[in-house]
C-alpha cells in the first residue's frame, strides 16, 4: 500500500500512479476520504484551506460537486501555515494573529464545514477551531484518512491480525528539518532511515 500522504502530490500525482501501478499496488490519497466525508454530512457551505497548488488544482470543489452540485465550496489559499508550522510557531502570537487573519476572510463566511486540505493543519486544528464560529464541523485528514487506509487494507485481506515490528520510516533524502518536522507530527523521536528508492 501507498498512502499519498499530501493533498498537493494527491492533486498533482495521484491518478498518474493508479495508472503507472495499476493492479500492484493500493493506493488511497488524502483527498477523496475527506470528499466522502462531506459527500456523507450535512454539510450546506464548506470551507476549503490548503496550499496554493491545492487551491489552484480545484480538485475539492470539482470533487465535491461531482456528488453534489448543490454544496456551495469556498476555497482559501493559506500559503504561510506550512512554513509557520514546520518552523515551530503554533500555539503562540504569531499563529494566532495568522490564523484568525485567514480564517476571518469573507469567503469563509457562513460555512458549516472546514476542510484542513493540508497533512499539516491537524497540528494546528485547536487554534483553527478557537477562530470558527460554534459548532462549525472541522474535517482533518487524520482520522478520516486511517479510517480509509484500513478499510482498503481490509477489502485487499492486508490487515494485519497483529503488530508484527517496530515503526519503520524510510525516506529518500535526510534533512535536519524533515526530521524534526516528522517528530512533530509523530511526538516522538523518530529513526529515520535513508533508502534510496531510485
Amino acid at each position: 500500500m501507498i498512502v499519498i500522504a499530501c493533498n498537493s502530490a494527491a492533486t498533482a500525482a495521484y491518478d498518474m500512479l493508479l495508472d503507472f501501478y495499476e493492479g500492484k499496488v493500493v493506493f488511497v490519497n488524502v483527498v477523496d476520504p475527506l470528499v466522502d466525508a462531506v459527500l456523507h454530512s450535512d454539510s450546506q457551505k464548506v470551507g476549503v484551506i490548503a496550499t496554493k497548488a491545492t487551491v489552484a488544482s480545484d480538485v475539492y470543489r470539482k470533487k465535491i460537486h461531482k456528488g453534489n452540485p448543490n454544496i456551495d465550496v469556498q476555497q482559501l489559499a493559506t500559503p504561510l501555515l506550512v512554513p509557520m508550522i514546520e518552523e515551530g510557531y503554533h500555539s503562540n502570537k504569531v499563529s494566532t494573529a495568522i490564523i484568525s487573519q485567514y480564517l476571518s476572510h469573507e469567503s469563509l463566511g457562513g460555512i458549516d464545514t472546514l476542510l484542513l486540505a493540508c497533512t499539516h493543519y491537524p497540528l494546528i486544528k485547536q487554534e483553527i477551531i478557537a477562530n470558527l464560529p460554534s459548532g462549525t464541523v472541522v474535517l482533518d485528514s487524520t482520522d478520516v484518512v486511517t479510517s480509509a487506509v484500513r478499510e482498503a487494507l481490509a477489502a485487499s485481506n492486508l490487515l494485519a491480525s497483529h503488530r508484527v515490528r517496530e515503526d519503520c520510516f524510510y525516506v529518500s533524502d535526510y534533512t535536519a528539518s524533515f526530521a524534526e518536522t516528522a517528530r512533530l507530527f509523530y511526538g516522538d523521536a523518530v529513526d529515520l532511515q535513508v533508502n534510496n528508492i531510485w
